[in-house]
Formats: C-alpha cells, sequence, structure tokens
C-alpha cells in the first residue's frame, strides 16, 4: 500500500515565521496527578464531548496550572489532530481570556525593560541565569528584586518562569519586533559562551527571511536532543531547520523531523514529514526514511507498507554496484516484521524477518534486527538466532535498547520469569535519560522518548498481569497514559489492558481511549467483547456475558492478548441455566484448539485450554462425575501459578461441590478463590466471587462486612474510615478509593493509617480476615505473611 500526503498538517508553521518554543523542564511526566488528570479529562470530554487523549489532557493540565477555564477555553482552539495527540501542540499555548485574567494585568503593569527581559526569559532555552543577565542587559540585584522577582525562580544559577501561564501572555502580547530582538539577544549571548547549536537556534528565530546556513547546527542540535531522549525539542528544532533549508538539505531536515515526531507519538507530522522524504531524490535518504516511515503509515493506516519496502530491497539485489543502503532496508524489513507481528500476520512478519535476516548474513550487527528477532519471538515467531545476549545500551540508534528490554521481559513473563522481568524493566527504567543538560556520551543510558516510555510501561503492566498483581497494573496504565501516547504501541494493547484492569478492578469501564481508528481493528473487538462480557458477568448477567465472549472467540487474538484475563464461556452459560449453549461452547473452543480434548481428571495437568476444560467437566458433570473430579482438580488448582486462573478454577469448583453435596469442601474452595481474587487487587472479582457463594451457598459463605460475625469492628471506626476500610479489603488501591470517594490519596492514607491503629492490625490481609470475620489457616487473625 502507498501512501501519499502532500498537505502538511495543522500546525506546521510557515518559512521564516520566528517561533517561541522555550524549553521548561517543569513539563514532564514526572510527578504526574493521574486523580487530577482524570478529572481534567472528564472536564474535557463533557464540554462538547471533544475527543482529547489522556496525555494532552494531562499536559494541558500542567500547562494551566489545572485552571478549568483556561483548559476548557484552550482545548478548543486546538485541532481535532492536536488533541488527540497526533500533531504538535503549540508552545506555548494559544492565549485565551481565562489565561489573559490570571497575569495578564501584572505583566501590562511592567515597565519597558522589565517587560523586555521577562519576555528573554520565556522565549530562552537555556535557563542558566548568566545568558539571562547577558542577553537582557541586567545585573542579579535587577532579578532578585521586584518587579521581575514576582515572575522568575532563581535557583543554583538557573531560572525558570514562575507560572507557565505567564510565557502565553508575554509571547501573545509582545510584537513581532520584541520578538525578534529578544531571539537575536539570546543568539549573542549563547555564542559568547561558545554554546553554538543554541546560539542557531535562536538566530533562526530572529530571521524573517530565512538562513541555510543555519541549518547543519540546528540539525546537529535536533540529534543530540534525541540522543539524550527528548525527541519532542528534538521535532521542533528540525520543523525549524525545515523551514531554513534549502536544495539538499530540505530532506534531511525533513528525516529528522519526522523521525523526532514519530518517536513523540505525533503521527501526523511524522507521516508527513516523512511522505516527503520518501519522494525525494535522493535514493540514500529515501532508503534511511524506510524504517520509520513503515512504522508512521502503520500506526496511521493500520496497514504495514511492505511495497515501498520491497521496491528498495528488490533494488539493492538488482543493482550490486550499490554498496550503501543494505542497513537501512534491513531496518526496514526489520520492522516490518514486528509490525505484522503485533496485528496477528504472523507468515508476513516471517517472511520479512526471513528476508532481513537473509540480507544481514555477513554483515555487522543490525539494532534493528536483534529488535525484531525479540519482539517476533514475544509473538511465538522463534529465530535462530540470538537475543538475550545483546547488550542493549550498546544498540544505536539509542532508543533501540528499550525496546529491546521491553520485548524480553514480556517474554520472560510469558516464561514464567517474573523476578527477572521485572528487574530487567526496573533497571532499563532507572537508565532512562531525561536530563538535558547531560552529556550526550556520557554512559548508557537509554533515550527516553514518548513512545519508548509508554512501551516500556505496557511491558510493566504485562508482567505484573502475569504475576497476578492487578492493582498495581492497573495503576501502571493509568499513570502511562497520561504520560504519553499508549494506544499507539503494541497495537493498542496498552489501551486494551487499561481498560481490562479497570473492569476488574473497579468494575466499570475505564473512558474511551483514542486509538487511530484502522489500528488493529480485530483486536480492538474482541477487546471491547470480552471488557463488556466482564462488565455483564460481574453485574450478574451471565447470559447476557456469554454471547459475548462466544463472539470474542470467533476473532483472532495474539499471544500477548493471550497474558490478559478473559471469562469462560461454557461457565457463563452454565451460570446462565443454559446447558445447551454451554456444551456447544465446549463443542466449538475444542474445534479451535482453544479447550483442550483431554478428559480431565485422569492426571493433574495445567495451561489455559486444559484448566478450561476442567471448569467445563465442572459446570456440566453430574455429582457422581464432580465427586470423581474433586481429588483431581483440588491438586490441579494447587499447582496453578496464575492467580486469576486458579481462582477461577477454585471458584467453579466450590459451586460443583456445593451442587454435589459437599457443603464443606465447598467451602474452603470458595474462600481461596476470595483469598487469590483479593491478593490481585482485583475488587470487583472479590465482590463477584462473594455474590456468587452468598447465592449458592448463603450458610457457609463470608458475609458482608456489617454482617459478618467480625461486625463489631465498624462500631470502632468513623463512617468514613469504614468506608475506607470496606473498599480496601476488596482489593482496591488506595488511589481508586479516593476516586470513589472524591478524596485525596494522603486523606485515604491517613483514614487507613486509623483504621489500623484502632482495629490493631497491620497488613491490608490482616483487616479482611477482621472484616470478613473469619481466621486464618493458623487460627489466629494475625497475617504471617505481613
Amino acid at each position: 500500500m502507498r501512501i501519499s500526503h502532500d498537505v502538511p498538517p495543522t500546525g506546521m508553521p510557515a518559512a521564516g515565521v520566528p517561533l517561541v518554543l522555550a524549553r521548561d523542564v517543569s513539563d514532564s511526566a514526572a510527578g504526574c496527578d493521574p486523580v487530577a488528570y482524570a478529572e481534567t479529562l472528564e472536564l474535557l470530554r463533557a464540554d462538547g464531548h471533544l475527543d482529547i487523549a489522556p496525555h494532552i489532557a494531562a499536559h494541558l493540565s500542567r500547562r494551566l496550572q489545572g485552571d478549568p477555564a483556561g483548559i476548557l477555553e484552550t482545548a478548543r482552539l486546538l485541532s481535532a489532530a492536536q488533541r488527540r495527540g497526533n500533531a504538535a501542540l503549540p508552545d506555548p499555548l494559544p492565549l485565551v481570556p481565562a489565561v489573559a485574567a490570571a497575569w495578564g494585568e501584572a505583566v501590562a503593569a511592567l515597565d519597558a525593560s522589565s517587560r523586555a527581559a521577562l519576555l528573554i526569559a520565556c522565549v530562552s532555552v537555556s535557563h542558566r541565569t548568566d545568558t539571562l543577565l547577558r542577553a537582557s542587559g541586567l545585573d542579579v540585584s535587577d532579578l532578585v528584586a521586584e518587579p521581575l522577582s514576582s515572575f522568575l525562580e532563581l535557583v543554583s544559577g538557573h531560572f525558570v518562569v514562575r507560572d507557565p501561564r505567564i510565557r502565553c501572555i508575554v509571547h501573545e502580547t509582545a510584537t513581532l519586533a520584541e520578538r525578534t530582538r529578544a531571539h537575536a539577544a539570546l543568539a549573542d549571548a549563547l555564542r559568547l559562551a561558545t554554546r553554538t547549536e543554541l546560539a542557531a537556534w535562536h538566530a533562526a528565530l530572529a530571521t524573517l527571511e530565512g538562513d541555510a546556513r543555519l541549518v547543519p547546527q540546528l540539525l546537529s542540535l535536533s540529534r543530540t536532543a534525541l540522543r539524550r531522549g527528548d525527541s519532542i525539542w528534538a521535532f521542533h528544532v528540525a520543523r525549524e531547520a525545515t523551514s531554513q533549508a534549502e536544495g539538499a538539505d530540505g530532506p534531511r531536515a525533513d528525516l529528522a523531523a519526522g523521525t523526532s515526531a514519530l518517536l513523540s507519538g505525533y503521527l501526523d507530522d511524522a507521516v508527513y514529514s516523512l511522505g516527503r522524504v520518501v519522494r525525494c531524490a535522493d535514493p540514500a535518504l529515501v532508503r534511511g526514511a524506510l524504517a520509520p516511515y513503515a512504522v508512521a503509515v502503520t500506526l496511521s493506516t493500520g496497514y504495514v507498507p511492505d511495497a515501498e519496502i520491497a521496491d528498495h530491497d528488490a533494488a539493492l539485489d538488482l543493482d550490486p554496484t550499490v554498496s550503501t543502503g543494505h542497513d537501512d532496508v534491513i531496518a526496514a524489513l526489520a520492522v516490518a516484521a514486528a509490525l505484522h507481528a503485533e496485528r496477528g500476520e504472523l507468515d508476513a512478519a516471517r517472511d520479512s524477518l526471513d528476508r532481513g535476516e537473509r540480507r544481514s548474513a555477513g554483515r555487522a550487527t543490525n539494532g534493528y534486527l536483534t529488535v525484531a528477532r525479540s519482539w517476533c519471538a514475544a509473538y511465538g515467531i522463534e529465530t535462530a538466532s540470538p537475543t538475550a545476549e545483546v547488550d542493549p545500551a550498546r544498540l544505536e540508534p539509542r532508543w533501540l535498547g528499550g525496546y529491546l528490554v521491553a520485548s524480553h521481559s514480556i517474554r520472560l513473563a510469558l516464561t514464567g520469569s517474573i523476578p527477572l522481568a521485572e528487574s530487567t524493566l526496573s533497571a532499563t527504567r532507572l537508565r532512562l535519560s531525561r536530563d538535558t543538560a547531560r552529556a550526550v556520551d556520557s554512559g548508557p543510558e537509554f533515550a527516553a522518548t514518548p513512545l519508548l516510555e509508554a512501551h516500556l510501561a505496557c511491558a510493566a503492566a504485562l508482567v505484573a498481569i502475569s504475576a497476578g498483581r492487578y492493582s498495581s497494573a492497573a495503576g501502571i496504565l493509568e499513570s502511562a497514559a497520561f504520560a504519553g501516547p499508549v494506544s499507539l504501541v503494541y497495537a493498542g494493547l496498552a489501551a486494551t489492558a487499561r481498560a481490562r484492569m479497570r473492569v476488574l478492578t473497579a468494575g466499570t469501564t475505564v473512558i474511551a481511549e483514542l486509538h487511530p481508528e484502522p489500528s488493529a481493528p480485530a483486536g480492538l473487538r474482541r477487546a471491547t467483547l470480552i471488557d463488556r462480557a466482564f462488565e455483564h458477568a460481574l453485574a450478574g448477567r451471565p447470559g447476557d456475558a456469554a454471547p459475548l465472549v462466544g463472539l470474542a472467540n470467533e476473532l483472532p487474538s495474539s499471544r500477548l492478548e493471550s497474558m490478559l484475563p478473559e471469562p469462560d464461556e461454557c461457565v457463563l452459560w452454565a451460570d446462565a441455566g443454559r446447558r445447551g449453549p454451554a456444551e456447544a461452547a465446549r463443542r466449538t473452543l475444542v474445534a479451535r484448539g482453544r479447550v483442550s480434548e483431554e478428559r480431565p481428571g485422569d492426571e493433574p495437568a495445567s495451561g489455559p485450554g486444559w484448566l478450561a476444560s476442567l471448569r467445563a467437566a465442572l459446570v456440566l458433570g453430574s455429582p457422581h462425575e464432580v465427586g470423581r473430579l474433586r481429588e483431581p482438580a483440588a491438586e490441579t488448582c494447587r499447582g496453578i501459578a496464575s492467580a486469576y486462573e486458579r481462582a477461577q478454577t477454585e471458584l467453579v469448583l466450590s459451586r460443583a461441590l456445593t451442587r454435589a453435596g459437599d457443603p464443606d469442601t465447598a467451602r474452603t474452595h470458595g474462600v481461596t478463590a476470595i483469598e487469590l481474587f483479593f491478593q490481585t487487587g482485583a475488587g470487583a472479582l472479590v465482590a463477584h466471587a462473594r455474590a456468587v457463594l452468598v447465592e449458592t451457598a448463603p450458610a457457609h459463605t463470608p458475609a458482608p462486612p456489617e454482617q459478618a460475625a467480625g461486625g463489631a469492628w465498624t462500631r470502632e471506626v468513623t463512617d468514613r474510615e469504614r468506608e475506607v476500610a470496606e473498599l480496601v479489603v476488596l482489593g482496591t488501591s488506595n488511589r481508586d478509593v479516593a476516586r470513589q470517594l472524591h478524596l485525596s490519596v494522603r486523606t485515604v492514607e491517613v483514614h487507613l493509617a486509623r483504621v489500623f491503629t484502632k482495629l490493631d492490625v497491620h497488613s491490608r490481609t490482616e483487616l479482611s480476615y477482621l472484616v470478613h470475620g473469619r481466621r486464618n489457616l493458623h487460627g489466629s487473625l494475625r497475617d504471617d505473611r505481613a
């Protein structure tokens, strides 16, 4: 499929227009507050149903200091692509009335000298105080005195504008001539400090006619920023280079802009810039753009541009005299293999990977191919080439190492090596390079681009899910959604996992995530069906849930998607009292290979297919058959590594034994199921399991807290403390408790600490035992694992 994009995306500057893009170190994902950002997101989507990505809502919240009026007014001025995160936001943000009301009078009251100095501070990409003093002609006493001290904070030789909204006002109210003079003064000051690349940036913004001589320095600055992980800054610098470039420098600047836009998640900007490169007359530049272009087009359209890659692959074979470009074509074939694997197109993935392997024979290690091998292996496409022995920190380009770590960690989780997967990810995330002041070659840090961080967060969540820590996975994905473009990674799997964890921990779906519409349509449709099925099942409507699971099972799913928990269609039909559809569902799943044909109970086994067969036998079997399966099923349950799969099987076994007339043994397995669901942090599953057991065996099931034998505990705490405790014992995280009760996380922590003190308990599990009015296996209310 060939894509042509000749119209620049919204927000692309005209050549020669001096932009202001001051680097603001405060505008980062560090210290993000998902609760506050969730409120911002709900506010924006309630206002005219604005489609806005979570990380864009978070950006507006940070840059506008959480002011609701300013956020709403600004969001309305952004293009649809900007709100979705597919195009770069203007910097500074446009001036709106609410922002003007915050600082407008104070800025207007400044004298000419102070106003000129503040403008320089607002547009400067250097936060060194000596640069500001040199450019403004002021001395330190002027900065620490009124009125400038009200607008600037000075710390250890650096300055920062006190409120990002000040930059909006100062930039918008300055004339073009004033902005031009500010940039020219900064260019002179930075040249004197021998910071020539930063000087080139300001010089470019100070010229109204363009200066092609600045392009090499701008491209060098862009490469430096990208190498350090700051792809957003790299994109803006490269985009400025495109407005200054002439002749052959134009495609080079477009390649830099498109690559950094892609790594920032700006798909529209990436496709536009890289599309210009692949249509240029320089074959070497075209081949260099193939890999990022393939990624950008695939994420935008859902289709891998195999035709363009195949043309260049064939061209190298037709012309043996061509000695360069092989590595670029190998890179393109490698990313094509990874993209096909993500979308379940395994044959196409194998073909692209094989072609890349053949072309790389006898050549030096290609970083893209190394990552593709590991990526495809995570989706079940194994290769003979090693991947685990490669040092990710030594791969080039610098951001590739992080992708290798992400895929390798997922592979470790799939094989049950959870601790090693977690330690590998943790070590890598600590080494992510975000410090723009760090020397380029200071060490083996990974470039922390937004797209890479989204992949690493998704990998960390999948590892947590594999470990049975759903509440932890939900927190990781919630934070990641407000930090970067998680909807783009693993063909939408991060957004799918976020919605699934939300259903299981809170019982409701998360606000719909934004995806490029064509991306992995089958996978997204299947995930939506499963989420809706879970909602129906948790609400006590198994008859409504079962058909949805059946429809989902007709759609293809990837190996990574299988890491997410799913309901059991056969069990749902049985719960609804529909034996015929339950038996039909089992036969269909056997035919599709999703359920084992082995006869459960002959000997202990494991695996999702065998466990589904065991559960089907338990829900469909006669009392005699259930009695025969009791011991082998109990033995199997003890060996199941997945907390969710074991809890699900324990719950089915409990109900089957109740039906077979063995309530005491049934109660043991029922309580085990509740405890396992509790350990995952899936509060909705805990509540569902308790409700199911109350319905089937009310005399032998832990009662709700207010009716439990230990219900006297409620007299020791306040009503608010009781509400917090009851949510906590369902496995709800402090953050979710805060969201549900409309409190701050700190307030929840205080209430919980008071509950622990008043009730003399020392852990959440111990509190659960007290609230449920039961004792642990040692006969004590004390949790021995705490």
